[in-house]
């Protein structure tokens, strides 16, 4: 998420409407700084998250590590976002992943497929030229295997850049590139979630290889405060820590950052496994976002976890996994998902060639 100003209301007696950011004061008075998010510009949270899978003629590194896509220098991963009006702000690696923190989301980068999430009035398809260039520059041959693009609806599409203002008119610009792609809806109205891949053509992949999203609105004010920057030497690890995001999944190496004046993104790596969070606090717009591929034979935990680190009052699954993944096909995965307090009341699947696709969609009990 961009850094964004606002503006900050005076001091206020505690005896005033709960905050939404409070600084302790040593005064006698117990005064507070009260941070009003409502005055905070609208931000578009729901990401463009695209996928690509290539076959790549391997390069090694001095150990003789094949590196695939990890051998293209960074500086040049650093230039590709700014295609899509985005910047690198944080990064970090290890021996399988190369991972991004960018000011509209995340990056990262394997040896054989890249990953681009990118949120706000961001412009994702930009990239795919360029970044085509660059696999033909510094790997000769890299032929396509597979590719998905996908997002949930947005709360407000004509604010999008022009062509990014329709789900049509996104796949357009990926028919130039794609041009065997379908599009899947799921879901209804406020929840809607598209894809559209090239699975029906491929011969993708023998590997396990799964994506799990949980995109969360209506997001609980109290947790929300967390991600609000009070003070200028507000840390980013401690956030991290606080919150709970830390964790989720145990042995994760994090890389975090709280913007100002709010707002919060987070890329973990724990082996070959990457998992990514985005915040979007503000109450007219409230929006999070949890992606990760690690494998597991059963969600439900997870997702009771990340939901307890935000209670939202309502929130989309969406998984898509391929027969070689540990919890099988993605709607018998999706089907054991029932988290404490929360209802589901939509439950939608597609069977690709490689890959299958599950939707569920859930609200919490007392909601009507």
């Amino acid at each position: 998420m961009k850094v964004r100003s606002t503006k900050q209301n005076p001091l206020l007696d505690l005896t005033s409407t709960p905050p939404s950011c409070v600084i302790d004061s040593k005064s006698s008075a117990q005064k507070m700084l009260f941070f009003d998010l409502n005055e905070v510009e609208f931000f578009e949270g729901a990401e463009k998250l695209l996928e690509i899978w290539f076959s790549v003629e391997d390069k090694s590194n001095d150990n003789g590590k094949e590196l695939g896509l990890r051998s293209i220098p960074s500086e040049e991963f650093r230039k590709l976002v700014r295609y899509c009006n985005a910047e690198v702000v944080r990064s970090s690696k290890n021996e399988y992943i190369d991972s991004y923190v960018l000011s509209e989301s995340s990056m990262f980068v394997a040896k054989d497929h890249i990953v681009m999430k990118t949120c706000g009035k961001t412009k994702l398809l930009n990239c795919v030229e360029p970044l085509l260039e660059l696999t033909q520059v510094y790997l000769g041959i890299a032929s396509i295997q597979n590719m998905f693009y996908s997002r949930k609806v947005y709360l407000k599409p004509n604010q999008q850049e022009e062509n990014y203002q329709s789900f049509d008119q996104e796949v357009k610009l990926l028919r130039k590139y794609f041009p065997k792609g379908i599009v899947h809806t799921f879901g209804r109205g406020a929840e809607e979630w598209y894809l559209y891949t090239t699975d029906h053509t491929s011969d993708h992949t023998n590997e396990p290889d799964v994506t799990l999203e949980i995109l969360m609105s209506d997001l609980d004010p109290r947790k929300m405060s967390q991600f609000i920057k009070c003070h200028p030497d507000d840390d980013d690890r401690k956030v991290t820590e606080k919150s709970g995001i830390s964790d989720i999944i145990p042995g994760s190496v994090h890389e975090g950052i709280l913007f100002d004046p709010c707002g919060y993104s987070m890329n973990g790596l724990k082996d070959n496994s990457y998992s990514t969070i985005h915040v979007t606090p503000q109450p007219h717009c409230s929006y999070v976002s949890y992606e990760t591929n690690i494998q597991r034979e059963n969600y439900d935990q997870l997702v009771s976890d990340v939901l307890d680190k935000f209670k939202p009052g309502k929130f989309i699954v969406t998984l898509i996994s391929n027969k070689h993944s540990k919890c099988g096909s993605a709607p018998a995965a999706v089907e054991v998902i029932h988290p404490k307090g929360y209802q589901r009341y939509n439950l939608e699947k597609k069977t690709l060639k490689n890959y299958s696709v599950a939707y569920g969609y859930y609200r919490k009990d007392n909601v009507v």
